[in-house]
């Protein structure tokens, strides 16, 4: 044997459990006689089989068994055996890692064979899952504020408050790397409302000190909007701590727009009815065009740090200045991140830019570093 695959077949059909147990039988049926196979569990699958039986291209085709009205999506995890074959339970379970790791995965890109990383990223999601809660009553996650300014006279106009989490061996105040983990965990609400009450508590310290109002934007994940009582436990909040809506801009990732867009449109609509404003976070990251956010609760949009480089070609300048004049003709505000250069800040203010932010003006502060900005401006 040269390969241990493990496959999860994804079906639209509401024949259920009987359907997969078809399938089961159109498995045994492609294969060789000296090849194995068995269903693990609900649509999950595993095999053992010769090298050329598990050619990706060849082996989904004859894989494909659709019954009448159903549709068949198949992700496979491979793990391929060398010299020395461990245990059947290790290969098994390696097998399983590159399938889970398949699945997360975007694109067309449907098998995907082990690696040591693998195993590294699931030891990783372990810890950040076992490690969330103590963290969060330990007070190991908390707020860095990153200012906003305002164009062409570059005040503080604003401050996106990020979640950072404190780690005695480091490598975890990445957020890119935690709240994914979170995200697919099913903690990242939780982690909102955590950055929510952080940010009002500081918001509330700013005001009755003097220093400021601000508007303090936070992000809130797929997770927190798919909740129905968000916008009523956002108000409660602002109640408790006597602050307006106006104050606070939620932000939603771009991503976010790809999974239920009438969904998400809904939720927002109610927070916007609330008196919060919206803004599109790494708008341009994705695949998401102005033109789908025609008509939708949207008061800004934060263009994707990717669309500046340290030479703007012409080309470059003029993608960025039609983004900025379709956005102010759908009466959006534009915020350009990851603003670098005094080069950069030139051109964007050229292009109409409203408002900026990034390491030309401050990297993610700590909450002293950020107060005595507030006090004395840019």
């Amino acid at each position: 044997m040269d390969r241990f695959c493990a496959y999860n077949a994804r079906f639209g059909h509401a024949a259920g459990d009987a359907l997969l147990i078809d399938l089961g039988s159109a498995i045994s049926r492609v294969l060789s006689p000296e090849s194995a196979g068995a269903r693990l569990h609900a649509d999950r699958f595993a095999l053992l089989v010769p090298r050329p039986l598990l050619d990706e291209a060849v082996f989904l085709t004859r894989f494909s068994h659709r019954p009448e009205g159903a549709f068949c999506s198949v992700r496979s995890g491979v793990y391929e055996i060398g010299d020395v074959a461990p245990r059947p339970a290790d290969m098994l379970d390696n097998a399983l890692l590159a399938l889970r790791a398949a699945k997360r995965g975007a694109g067309e890109r449907r098998t995907l064979t082990y690696h040591r990383g693998l195993r590294e990223e699931a030891l990783f999601f372990q810890d950040v899952v076992r490690e969330f809660a103590p963290a969060l009553r330990d007070g190991l996650i908390g707020p860095r504020f990153q200012p906003i300014v305002s164009y062409p006279g570059g005040s503080v106009a604003g401050v996106e408050v990020l979640a950072r989490w404190k780690h005695a061996e480091g490598g975890r105040t990445d957020p890119s790397r935690f709240v994914p983990v979170l995200e697919e965990a099913g903690f990242a609400a939780e982690l909102d409302m955590h950055m929510v009450v952080r940010a009002l508590v500081h918001l509330k310290g700013w005001v009755d000190r003097g220093l400021g109002t601000v508007p303090v934007s936070v992000n809130l994940s797929r997770s927190s909007l798919r909740a129905p009582g968000l916008p009523d436990r956002m108000t409660a909040l602002l109640d408790a701590y006597r602050l307006p809506s106006s104050l606070i801009c939620l932000e939603v990732s771009e991503e976010a727009w790809s999974s239920d867009p009438a969904q998400l449109k809904a939720a927002l609509s109610r927070l916007r009815d609330a008196g919060f404003s919206i803004a599109v976070d790494d708008f341009g990251a994705g695949a998401t065009s102005l033109e789908d956010l025609a008509g939708s609760p949207v008061d800004v949009i934060k263009i994707d740090k990717s669309f500046l480089r340290s030479q703007m070609s012409e080309r470059d300048g003029m993608v960025v200045k039609s983004l900025v004049r379709l956005a102010h003709d759908l009466g959006l505000a534009v915020v350009v991140e990851g603003v670098e250069t005094e080069e950069q800040a030139l051109f964007l203010k050229e292009a109409g830019v409203d408002r900026a932010q990034g390491y030309l003006y401050a990297p993610p502060l700590d909450r002293a570093s950020f107060e005595a900005l507030l006090g004395g401006g840019v």
